[in-house]
């Protein structure tokens, strides 16, 4: 039989070599934490396990790795090597019990100056597959034209990793970030769900949203209700009147009635384009749903002329109305003149009835003078 010494003779030039590079400095070294790649094992299920270790001292070190639970020692065939005052991470594969349960895993690393152990506990389970979902609102008020959006979180509170389909129902006009999503365990990720407005009447929509798990096809829903309003120019009417008559130099007060016909306590407020001495009573002013203000316009010492007064009607900051009011500042007789004031198409009525008078007049007078000829013949 023919034997090979290779291997223990390497092995004891390396520990010849440490020895004399140890005897040059101190060891201090040690386990400062270990992470697993999950939270949950399966029973036998092969894993990763992060280990962290600080050299403190001033020699460089080559270390053993061995793993322990339930009598069972694991030890790894490569030296993890870590230089002088500095700190290394490193992974290695764990073999989980196969039974379940929770089971205390000691880490060592060590070599002929020293060692260092770490304790770590390590949960296993068969294989499940839970999850739940939050919203973060249930309703949502919104008016018509605009963007409602939700935020769906999935949880996954299994010990496995699982996928997701998400749809949404009762609702034809909507975007989802994402249909599909995959979750570790006791992992989380909030979609955001985009709801169009523009193509929908006024009213209240419940929506369901429902998410199915693609291992188990368990299935579990949110609903949801979409309030959608007027657009925010429908939920303001206004009364008032175009036109008034008033004379020149004189003093002249419009009253416009605002009324708030939507859904939601509105700011209000009141901008007037004119060249004319005017004052707003209120400006600004607050009406709850269906209720209504009288906003006095006036305007004093009115110059002669027809002036044209230009509104707009603010909602929440919000234009929502605009619109023109015109005053007529005319004498008694010059308003007169005005109403009958020449155009081109009253003169062309005009000339055409001077016309047809004229021809009447032409063919009555001919007919009479040939009926007289006719006489004396």
């Amino acid at each position: 039989m023919k034997l090979s010494f290779t291997k223990p003779i390497v092995v004891f030039v390396l520990l010849l070599s440490f020895t004399s590079l140890a005897r040059a400095g101190t060891h201090e070294f040690e386990i400062v934490n270990v992470v697993f790649d999950r939270s949950i094992f399966m029973p036998g299920e092969v894993g990763k396990a992060y280990i962290t270790i600080n050299n403190t001292g001033d020699s460089n070190e080559y270390l053993y790795v061995q793993y322990s639970y339930d009598g069972k020692v694991y030890k790894l065939d490569n030296l993890v090597y870590v230089s002088k005052g500095t700190s290394k991470q490193f992974v290695i594969f764990f073999i989980a019990p196969s039974t379940s349960g929770m089971f205390n895993v000691t880490f060592k690393i060590y070599n002929i100056f020293g060692s260092s152990e770490f304790n770590k506990v390590v949960i296993v389970n068969p294989k499940s597959y839970e999850f739940e979902l939050r919203l973060d609102k249930e309703s949502w008020t919104i008016a018509k034209g605009l963007e409602a959006d939700f935020y769906l979180t999935i949880y996954n509170l299994g010990n496995s990793r699982d996928k997701y389909a998400i749809k949404v129902e009762n609702w034809e006009d909507y975007k989802i970030e994402k249909n599909l999503i995959s979750l570790y365990s006791l992992k989380e990720e909030t979609i955001q769900i985009k709801f169009f407005t523009d193509n929908t009447s006024a009213g209240e929509y419940p929506i369901k949203i429902e998410v199915c798990s693609l291992n188990t096809f368990e299935c579990k829903e949110k609903e949801i209700t979409l309030k959608i309003l007027k657009p925010e120019v429908e939920q303001t009417q206004v009364n008032l009147s175009e036109e008034e008559s008033v004379n020149p130099l004189g003093n002249l007060s419009i009253e416009m009635l605002v009324k708030n016909v939507g859904f939601g306590e509105k700011d209000y407020s009141i901008e007037i384009e004119t060249d004319l001495n005017h004052s707003i009573s209120p400006t600004t002013f607050t009406l709850s749903p269906n209720e209504e203000k009288i906003i006095q316009l006036n305007f004093t010492e009115i110059p002669a002329g027809v002036h044209l007064v230009n509104y707009t009607i603010y909602a929440n900051e919000i234009p929502v109305r605009e619109g023109s009011i015109k005053i007529n500042a005319l004498a008694p007789g010059f308003t007169i003149y005005a109403i009958f004031m020449p155009t081109p198409s009253l003169i062309l009525g005009i000339v055409a009835i001077i016309i047809i008078v004229a021809l009447i007049v032409y063919f009555w007078r001919k007919r009479s003078f040939l009926e007289e000829e006719e006489e004396l013949s």
